[in-house]
């Protein structure tokens, strides 16, 4: 079963991502399968982590959640949040 987020929220996520200035590209989410996570994965063009903060805070009120860690691999950054 594919866990999806409220249609309402989906659409504020996708919203916050397209106007961000990250110029995420691919951006994707995924929720585990126990529904306690959710995974935000995209492609940042010249990211700056200085303002990671702003974008951890907009996701974590948007999506009532906690941010957990984020990772990078072959320039894909994956934020995980647990939802609260």
């Amino acid at each position: 079963m594919v866990n999806k987020l409220d249609p309402k929220i989906e659409k504020k996520l996708l919203k916050t991502v397209s106007s961000s200035n990250f110029n995420i590209k691919n951006f994707k989410y995924e929720i585990s399968d126990d529904g306690k996570f959710i995974n935000l994965s995209g492609i940042m063009e010249n990211p700056d982590f200085e303002l990671f903060s702003t974008l951890i805070d907009k996701y974590e009120k948007l999506l009532n959640a906690k941010f957990v860690n984020v990772s990078s691999v072959s320039g894909t950054h994956t934020f995980t949040y647990e939802f609260i």
